[in-house]
Formats: C-alpha cells, structure tokens, sequence
C-alpha cells in the first residue's frame, strides 16, 4: 500500500490540534548568511530564557531578548564569532503528533547591545534584537550621508527597493530579500491640489531629506505617507507595504484563533475602555498652494454604530500632515482614520498558553465566560511570547465593532 503524502495543511492542521493537549514547545535560533542561507543554529537547550515581543506599528515592529548559556563560549560578540550586521531568523513551534519538529518564522533580526553575564560557575550573552527596520531607521545603519532626493513622478516602489538595495559599504546591500507591495495604487490617480492629474503610485513632488539628520527609514516612511500605506517587517523578515484601505475591513481578516473559557488555551482578560479616544470626525488638512489645500473629511453617522454623531455628539480629531497633496489621498487616511478612531475602543489583553501562529493585524475571537456568551472577533494589535515553555502569552486586542462602510 502506497504511503499517504503529508502536505503541509495537514502539517498544519495537527500543528493546531496539538495546540489544545500537553505539546512539546521547541525553538531555533539561525544565523544567516548573506544570502539568506543558514549558516548554524542553537535550539532550546541552549537557550536560556527570553522574550518576543510584536506589534502593527509603521517601523519597528519586531524585537526580542534571548538569553543563551554560552558555558561554552561559543557565542560572543567579536568579530570571529557574532559581529555587526549579522542576522538572525528567530522560530517557533511544537512537536506534531508523529514526533515530526514544526517551525513557524517569529521574524528576522539584528543585534542591538548585546551583553555578557559572566559569574564563577555561569556563562550567559543576552541578546537585544530588533527587526530589519533597525538598518533604516539610524539605530544599527541607515543614517544619511548627504542629502537624499528622489525627483517628482518616480515610482514609489522603485525607490522604495533601490533604497533596500544599497550597499551598505561592505558589498551587501541593506536587505536582499524582496519586498512585498500591494497592487491596490497600480491603477489609480489623484489630482493634486495644483491641479495636476497624477499617477498615485508615483511620487507627486520632489522628496528630500537632510544629510544631517535624516534616515533611510525617514525616506521611506514618508514615501508611505503618500500612499496612505502601512509599512513594517513581517515575520518572515520581508518589508510589506500594504494599503490602509485594504485593512479597513476587518471583518473579512483570517481568524487565527477562537478563545473559549471552556479550553485550556484561555487564562480570561482584563480589560479598558479607552472612551477618551473615541473620535466619530476626522479631519485631515495636506498641503497647500495658492490659498488652495488638499483636505479630507470622514464623519460617522452610522446609526447602528455606538459611537455615531447622533449618539455621542460630534468627537473631532484634526490632523495636518503636508505629505498629502490631494484630496483623494486625505479622505482616504481620514477614512482609515475614523476606522480605527470611532470603534469603541475596547482593548483586551488575553492571557494565553503559548500559540506560535498569531500575527498581528489579524484576527481572534472570544466567547464571553458570562450573560449570553456571544462570540466577537478582536483584531491583534499587538502580543508577546516568552520563549521558556512555561510562562503564558499575552495578546493585546481591540474590538472591530464597525461603522458602516
């Protein structure tokens, strides 16, 4: 009898139902080549304690502290052993059913001030790590050398990989592994507050930044701003650029996870209603030229919403941000805006057992343990995972009651 091919979604379908029993926790750690390559690896045994923590921010959305029992001295920051620019693939995961390892990617990292505890009988290096994003933003590399600027009509994305493509002085570049772009600009157009009929995707004038001050990471999230984007590293260690209008729809998100409080995976929440930031108008002013101003407006008068003018009265938010030069471009950030601004904002930390496949912008849902015990989705703002296999995750949640579309 021919032997039955485990695919991968069966892999992972197990990988979920070890989830809900008594599952083995393991963790990798891998240097990487250059190219992306592993070069080694230390797992569990050698890995003392530590913590990873996410969140939807643009920038840095990925750090971690690891602990390693370097006894051995095998891990040190010098330059025959760990050294500047190298990177790191942090995994998790659990031991399948059948005894098989099942990883899952928690991100790709840079080391930021590493330190040694060295005492008679222990030898520890604790590493302090940060996402990609840290070889833009100026911490590990990316400030300018001069002034930067990318002429008016460039394609966004363009400069946005040729930036990623630089050479950082050593022969490599700032990161070699393809960026993943949203298609939702391809095909549209704004008329800028000059008139002009523009291609979205392009930039609509002349960017330029400051060699004394300014960052790669300062380039490309104003190259962002006027796309109205979300930018970050996922966990795979790819820079994703996605539409904020994309993510204003909630509702039609993956679901990762159904907390119950009948299942061991649920240890209950605490919970804020953060009324004082409940805005229902959004008010979004960009640039100007000739007394003319590129300007937005999002208001909710959704009825069935909680938080609608009608209920609540009117709770104004007004944002200036010249990287908006046109109208299009402001009502749209006001729209995700009032998205995220006029929800009752709800926000939940769950304490959990330890799931390594949550990402953040996704969705969970919670039956209440009490009244009539209804189920809601919460979108994942942010969570941490230590990385001992005792501790419990925390997931910091927000409610997506919505206004209408």
């Amino acid at each position: 009898m021919a032997t039955k091919l485990i695919t991968a979604q069966d892999k992972y379908y197990d990988y979920l139902k070890m989830l809900k029993e008594n599952y083995t926790k393991i963790v990798r750690l891998e240097w990487l080549n250059p190219d992306g390559t592993v070069r080694q690896a230390i797992t569990g045994d050698f890995i003392a304690q530590g913590t990873l923590n996410v969140n939807f921010n643009n920038g840095v959305r990925r750090t971690a502290t690891i602990t390693i029992d370097n006894q051995n001295n095998r891990y040190n920051f010098n330059i025959n052993q760990l050294w500047f620019n190298q990177q790191f693939r942090l995994k998790m995961g659990l031991v399948l059913s059948n005894g098989e390892p099942y990883y899952i990617n928690q991100g790709v990292f840079l080391i930021k001030d590493p330190n040694r505890d060295i005492k008679p009988t222990t030898r520890f290096l604790t590493l302090n790590m940060v996402d990609k994003w840290s070889n833009l933003n100026g911490d590990l590399f990316g400030k300018l050398e001069a002034t930067y600027q990318i002429p008016r009509q460039t394609n966004i994305f363009t400069a946005m990989r040729s930036i990623l493509r630089m050479d950082m002085g050593n022969g490599q570049p700032i990161d070699n592994m393809d960026p993943v772009f949203t298609t939702y600009y391809n095909d549209k157009r704004i008329t800028t507050v000059d008139g002009k009929d523009e291609k979205w995707i392009e930039t609509p004038y002349t960017l330029t930044k400051d060699g004394e001050s300014d960052t790669y990471g300062g380039i490309m999230t104003e190259l962002s701003d006027m796309l109205v984007s979300s930018i970050g590293y996922d966990r795979n260690g790819a820079l994703r650029v996605e539409a904020t209008q994309e993510n204003i729809r909630d509702i039609d998100k993956e679901v990762l996870w159904n907390f119950k409080p009948t299942e061991q995976e649920f240890g209950g929440y605490t919970e804020t209603i953060k009324n004082t930031e409940v805005k229902n108008v959004i008010v979004v002013c960009g640039a100007t030229n000739n007394s003319k101003q590129a300007k937005g407006v999002a208001k909710n008068t959704n009825p069935n919403s909680p938080t609608c003018i009608q209920r609540i009265g009117e709770r104004v938010e007004r944002i200036i941000d010249d990287n908006y030069v046109s109208d299009k471009q402001c009502e749209d950030y006001a729209k995700w805006k009032l998205k995220c601004s006029s929800i009752l904002q709800s926000s939940r930390t769950i304490d959990s057992t330890q799931l390594f496949h949550l990402q953040e912008n996704r969705l969970v849902t919670i039956t209440e343990p009490y009244g009539d015990k209804t189920t809601e989705p919460y979108l994942i703002n942010s969570f941490t995972l230590p990385l001992n296999t005792t501790d419990k995750m925390s997931i910091n949640v927000t409610s997506i009651n919505k206004i209408a579309e």
